[in-house]
């Protein structure tokens, strides 16, 4: 890895190793999920659950309860009745109502809560607690103590009792589903999931987000909107942890971001951690200003000029109809170039449903001389169904909105166009038409010349 002294995420993949310090990994305790528990992980979540049977914290047990002698006369019985309220939040205390019996004169002894496929479980004798006190029949209230990292998804509990005889009840299960709140680490590794892209100073920068893990990939181009010869590539593997919610300088709430190579070309890079914040914000998310190798000084500013928006992987073309959307979008990617009006260049950079759009102003005529000024882009788009021109000839609807610009007022203009792309020769006809137009008004035509690889 070298030093590129890009912003944003940029930094995390970077400045560690310019940092040239070897961290100890950040983050919350046990689970999968970069400090976030994946409800799925039944022994993370046993790790991270407590449980209460009346007044007293149940102990954790390696292994499984005592089960059921089907045999046995005057097994107790445990019944959870249905309709009882199973939707948590991370960090609340959930109270279940749980039905007991017993025959004779026997008592109840001992409760059993295990999470449905962990190595463990809990137990609580029934004289430990005034609350759960021995008895034939009655009602118990077994509290749950959800873990405060918990992602959403659900996870399942079998409870049973065993009374004075030794004797052990059925089984019955019930499952949480848990909901992460706004802003919370749950909630901001949720909104991470998946392929995110950005253009920045030549770098095509491309994150995949899996559970706690990303795929990080750059390619550096001799022109600034990701174009042109390939002078560089680089790529690493990730863990990240999500943290706290917090207040930026502006204003703005992120999370703490602990960011880990495990996967890396260079060996010696193993390890190495930075400390970051980001904000999801739909689809796009934002990294901190600047870099840090601890805690402390992680950074307090977003880096909001910059943003990684969500990107689409390109399926496959139809190889039936060249004129799919999937076939089209497919023949879309990469790099696009057209002089307009002899001194205006501009370049249209597609990766996945993200298009970079770069105008540059020259002096001269042919798009040559002095640059006057540069404009950048960034827009999402959707490729439709096929039809005829007026001509007869196929096209595809473009629609487009702008998700970053140089001019902020910008963001948000939708664009209703057309589109027409070949393979060979490799020529893209585009004419997205007015600014916020309409899908009953699209252009009928291409008036100019078409785009060409440069």
């Amino acid at each position: 890895m070298k030093i590129r002294g890009n912003a944003g995420w940029g930094s995390v993949f970077t400045g560690i190793v310019a940092l040239g310090l070897l961290s100890a990994c950040g983050g919350g305790s046990g689970g999968s999920g970069g400090g976030v528990i994946d409800p799925s992980d039944s022994n993370s979540v046993a790790d991270e659950l407590r449980v209460k049977l009346g007044d007293v914290d149940a102990s954790q047990v390696s292994g499984d309860p005592p089960q059921q002698d089907p045999q046995a006369a005057g097994n107790p019985v445990v019944d959870v009745s249905d309709g009882q309220d199973t939707a948590v939040t991370p960090g609340e205390s959930k109270d279940i109502s749980v039905d007991t019996s017993t025959s004779g004169d026997s008592l109840l002894s001992v409760l059993y809560a295990k999470v449905a496929g962990a190595d463990s479980y809990f137990e609580a004798q029934a004289a430990q607690t005034q609350s759960l006190r021995t008895k034939q029949d009655g009602t118990t209230v077994v509290t749950f103590d959800i873990p405060q990292n918990l992602g959403s998804g659900e996870f399942c509990v079998e409870l049973s009792i065993g009374d004075s005889e030794s004797r052990v009840s059925n089984v019955e299960a019930f499952c949480f589903t848990s909901t992460p709140e706004d802003g919370s680490a749950a909630a901001t590794l949720d909104g991470l999931q998946g392929r995110w892209a950005r253009c920045v100073d030549g770098r095509s920068e491309l994150v995949i987000i899996d559970g706690d893990v990303a795929d990080f990939s750059e390619t550096s181009y001799a022109n600034a909107n990701c174009t042109g010869e390939v002078v560089g590539t680089f790529s690493d593997t990730l863990r990240l942890t999500v943290g706290p919610q917090l207040t930026t300088d502006s204003g703005l709430t992120a999370n703490e971001l602990d960011v880990e190579i495990i996967d890396s070309p260079d060996p010696d890079d193993i390890g190495l951690v930075e400390y970051d914040i980001i904000r999801v914000a739909g689809d796009q998310f934002f990294a901190g200003e600047g870099e840090a190798s601890s805690p402390e000084n992680r950074p307090t500013a977003l880096d909001l000029d910059s943003p990684y928006v969500r990107s689409e992987e390109v399926a496959p073309p139809d190889p039936v109809d060249e004129f799919s959307p999937a076939a089209v979008r497919s023949r879309l990617q990469g790099a696009w170039e057209l002089c307009v009006d002899d001194r205006f260049l501009e370049r249209a950079t597609f990766d996945g449903n993200v298009l970079f759009f770069e105008e540059t102003e020259y002096t001269g005529s042919g798009c040559s001389g002095d640059i006057v000024r540069v404009t950048n882009d960034t827009l999402s788009y959707e490729i439709g169904p096929s039809f005829e021109d007026e001509d007869g000839d196929l096209i595809n609807p473009f629609d487009a909105e702008i998700t970053s610009a140089d001019n902020p007022q910008d963001v948000g203009l939708q664009f209703f166009g057309i589109v027409r792309v070949s393979a060979g020769p490799d020529e893209l006809q585009l004419n997205v038409g007015d600014e916020g137009g309409s899908p009953g008004a699209r252009p009928s035509g291409f008036p100019g010349p078409p785009y060409l690889r440069p």
